[in-house]
């Protein structure tokens, strides 16, 4: 994993908890679980501090940070992707997006790509990208002047062709595959006596990693609607899976954590969240 990614776990899981403020010590403390160094730590914090997604504050010759209002937000979207599910039924319709983003701001779109992989939806041609379900709000605010976006609904004729879409802009066979080997592998996690036989901090580091190993659904996974899906379909076993694990090992990681953390002193506080 990634310093990066561990430390948006650390944050989002354990410190916002705790009032959203850490210690540097402490928190390199935790990173160490990792394998990840203290210069790695140092160094991956002043990058996000730069990209502001941290903020700091110093007493004395400690260091506290804290995740900024973009941070949180980031936090926030994430969580609720990636731990709520649709289950409501689809009535059929799509949402299709059609942009033009001029090639002077490529990496704007590269990031808007991401943007729209994230919220669920899928490539249906080059510049056309189409979602099950309204998840277009806040994205006209992403694109750069001379950049256009129209936001449409649309319905087939028929159940078949829109399996066709969804197997034209999901990879289903592959995603079926890779719910199935996160199943396998965790599932086990479930049972709090496996937790029970490992360290805290293990358990910590094991809750950890399935956060990262489950993260990356969402990217693929739209939550299409179960009639578009096979009928052995294994992602809702595997979201079961998720969240099991993670109350399982959620006593001993708590404990992990708390056992290393220390209150910052008064007037040390978080941005938000």
């Amino acid at each position: 994993m990634k310093p990066r990614s561990v430390l948006f776990d650390i944050f989002g899981s354990y410190v916002r908890y705790r009032g959203g403020v850490i210690g540097l010590g402490d928190l390199s403390a935790i990173m160490s679980w990792f394998g990840i160094s203290d210069d790695a730590t140092r160094v991956t914090l002043s990058r996000m501090k730069r990209e502001h997604w941290f903020t700091s504050q110093r007493v004395g010759r400690s260091s506290y940070y804290s995740l900024t209002d973009q941070g949180w937000r980031l936090l926030d979207e994430g969580h609720n992707r990636i731990f709520e599910r649709r289950s409501e039924e689809w009535d059929g319709t799509w949402q299709v997006l059609v942009y033009s983003i001029p090639e002077e701001h490529r990496s704007t779109r590269e990031r808007f790509r991401k943007e729209l992989s994230w919220r669920g939806f899928g490539p249906l041609a080059a510049s056309t990208w189409v979602c099950p379900h309204d998840r277009s709000a806040g994205l006209h605010e992403m694109l750069p002047d001379g950049a256009s976006l129209q936001v449409l609904t649309s319905r087939t004729g028929s159940v078949l062709e829109d399996r066709t879409i969804a197997t034209t802009c999901w990879d289903i066979a592959s995603l079926k595959r890779d719910y199935q080997v996160f199943v396998d592998e965790y599932a086990p996690w479930m049972d709090p006596r496996r937790a029970e036989r490992v360290s805290k901090r293990e358990s910590f580091v094991m809750r950890t990693t399935i956060t990262h190993a489950y993260r990356r659904f969402p990217f693929r996974d739209p939550d299409l609607p179960s009639r578009l899906l096979p009928r052995d379909w294994p992602g809702h076993e595997a979201h079961g899976v998720f969240r099991g694990a993670l109350s399982s090992l959620e006593t001993s990681a708590w404990q992990a954590f708390d056992g290393v953390y220390e209150q910052p002193p008064l007037g040390v506080t978080a941005a938000s969240g």
